[in-house]
């Protein structure tokens, strides 16, 4: 069997012109491990990893994150699961993930995981899915002050670093990031939680929030807080 093994774990072909009850319909997905149904959201699911009973709490926060002040009506969820519960990634179980999420016409997908060596194979199959439209969205590892992750680090997709009130985390890199996102004092279930796998997410659901908000593509709303994230950045080091 051939593995990668997962470094990290932190945590528009879709219409956006779908309508429910008057609002825009946005398909969000994740490429995590499994969870549970307790979340406000239903959530189609489609597992590649054998036991599907191997729940963690990762895939748990990470919907937890994203999903935030959202609401269920203008949201479609899909979950794609590849991580095991001691972090291991089939390659060939992330390639089917990528494929399905692609004829699933998603919006956007954030994949909370990430690996120290380039894939030829994956990095095709994340640039189809970005060449059709889709805001993909990836952590960017736990190496402190080091360069992102793959595919975090790949130019099409958003690379997510972690911050907290005081500035970038210790844990974040910081070479090929493209915006940072809280990863500290994530709260769920009474647990504290820290990494650039809950960043990830919560990039996704402030691209969503301002999309829906401002009734904007998702492709716009990505764009707007990317420049906005990097506009701050800059005027700091003025």
């Amino acid at each position: 069997m051939v593995t990668l093994i997962l470094i990290l774990v932190f945590g528009h072909y879709g219409s956006i012109n779908q309508r429910r009850e008057g609002k825009r319909i946005i398909k969000v997905g994740i490429i995590d491990g499994v969870s549970t149904d307790h979340i406000k959201f239903k959530i189609k699911k489609r597992s590649y990893i054998s036991n599907t009973q191997e729940v963690d709490n990762h895939a748990n926060v990470v919907w937890s994150v994203l999903t935030d002040g959202l609401e269920y009506k203008n949201i479609q969820c899909f979950e794609y699961s590849v991580i095991t519960s001691d972090g291991v990634i089939d390659k060939r179980n992330l390639i089917k993930a990528l494929d399905k999420a692609k004829s699933d016409h998603l919006n956007i997908i954030n994949f909370s995981g990430g690996f120290y060596m380039d894939d030829l194979e994956i990095e095709q199959k994340v640039n189809g899915l970005v060449k059709s439209g889709v805001i993909f969205i990836a952590a960017a590892g736990n190496t402190p002050q080091g360069i992102a992750d793959f595919p975090a680090r790949m130019n099409n997709v958003i690379s997510v670093g972690s911050k907290n009130s005081k500035g970038i985390s210790n844990f974040s890199p910081i070479k090929k990031v493209d915006i940072f996102g809280k990863g500290e004092e994530v709260r769920y279930h009474g647990e504290i939680y820290k990494g650039t796998s809950f960043a990830a997410p919560y990039i996704a659901n402030k691209i969503i929030a301002y999309s829906l908000n401002q009734d904007v593509s998702i492709r716009k709303a990505k764009k707007e807080i990317v420049d906005f994230a990097n506009q701050q950045g800059k005027d700091k080091k003025d």
